[in-house]
């Protein structure tokens, strides 16, 4: 984090985040300093992953903008590799046991989950991420009874906190795991398994949300279909019986996620749209963009509203002083959440130059 003294007391950070608000309101808070004497701008992000939305970006932030307080003097603050590794957040583990009852034929019937995540010496993001791991506890399988019981335990770990997928990796691969065990002991191919169970249109997921997409079940065919499953799998076992040593195998694994914050936050964005004198459209907004190329999709959606190309349009850097709050930039909800917000300010824009 770059933190740099103004004449006007501000002091303005440049920092790489995933959340410019998050660090703005928590710098302020740390420093005890009114609000306009900050300013918080997002630098050039390459890669977030979630870390960058967590404790790290806040505290290296208010080192630097405390130094600059305290000398007046422009500060960088920047973490050894020793310091980041020992202080960065890192992917919780899980202990997780799994109960499953079907009938011979492979119907799920009941789901038993406990679920008990190490969130190391700080709580950080564990409450939100056991609570996400807990919701995809089944895997993406219709099962009609559940019950599932999620533990964020604090220890002497190092700090976990968010990373990407929020908890749900962990629990989809002892779901996956489950489900391979529960085949072995029906005498069952994984993939029929998995098929008598998928999550299809008209299913409920664990947290009785109904599904209206048929894009699992798709995909899942056609993962089968073009891997050769049925008749790579009867090789396998041949060359397996043959093979002492060496042993070949083909596995299946699926999952879903639920994109945009849900229970764990309010979902809303804000986006500023206004034309130039030169006809430049300028869009600013406090989702940010490290990597991923989502913040394009704002500019894509302003430009097909507005009926003009893509090279007319500018998307600023993020700032604090120049924008409202737009909420987190994750849980891939930038052009969910975020595009619908620059759909209706391209709309309001282009009803006002309709009069």
């Amino acid at each position: 984090a770059y933190a740099i003294p103004e004449e006007n007391g501000r002091i303005t950070c440049i920092s790489s985040m995933q959340n410019p608000f998050d660090v703005y309101n928590k710098v302020v808070k740390i420093l005890g300093l009114p609000a306009e004497k900050i300013r918080v701008i997002q630098a050039a992000t390459g890669g977030g992953f979630g870390p960058k939305s967590d404790e790290t970006q806040i505290d290296v932030a208010a080192y630097a903008c405390l130094a600059a307080l305290k000398t007046r003097k422009p500060v960088l603050s920047v973490f050894i590799r020793e310091e980041s590794v020992t202080v960065q957040c890192k992917r919780h583990a899980f202990i997780i046991e799994n109960k499953t009852a079907a009938t011979e034929d492979g119907k799920l019937v009941a789901w038993k989950s406990t679920l008990y995540e190490d969130t190391g010496a700080y709580i950080s993001k564990g409450h939100l991420v056991i609570a996400r791991a807990t919701f995809h506890c089944t895997g993406p399988y219709e099962v009609p009874n559940v019950w599932a019981d999620g533990y964020c335990v604090l220890t002497n770990n190092t700090m976990a906190g968010s990373t990407r997928g929020f908890g749900a990796p962990q629990a989809h691969f002892a779901a996956e795991v489950q489900m391979d065990i529960l085949a072995k002991k029906l005498r069952m191919d994984p993939v029929e398994l998995r098929a008598k169970n998928i999550l299809i249109p008209g299913s409920l997921t664990a947290t009785s949300q109904k599904i209206d997409d048929s894009g699992l079940e798709v995909c899942f065919r056609k993962a089968v279909e073009e891997s050769a499953w049925h008749q790579r799998r009867r090789e396998y076992e041949e060359f397996n019986k043959r093979s002492m040593y060496v042993k070949r195998g083909i596995g299946i694994a699926l999952l879903y996620h639920g994109n945009t914050l849900g229970p764990e936050g309010e979902d809303f964005a804000n986006v500023h749209t206004r034309i130039e004198r030169d006809g430049t459209v300028i869009i600013q907004t406090g989702l940010t963009e490290y990597g991923t190329g989502a913040i394009t999709s704002l500019a894509i959606v302003t430009a097909e509203t507005l009926g003009i190309s893509l090279k007319n349009i500018r998307v600023e850097r993020p700032d604090t002083s120049a924008v409202t709050s737009a909420g987190p930039t994750v849980a891939s909800r930038t052009t969910v959440i975020g595009g619908q917000a620059a759909l209706d300010a391209a709309k309001q824009l282009r009803s006002r130059l309709a009069e």
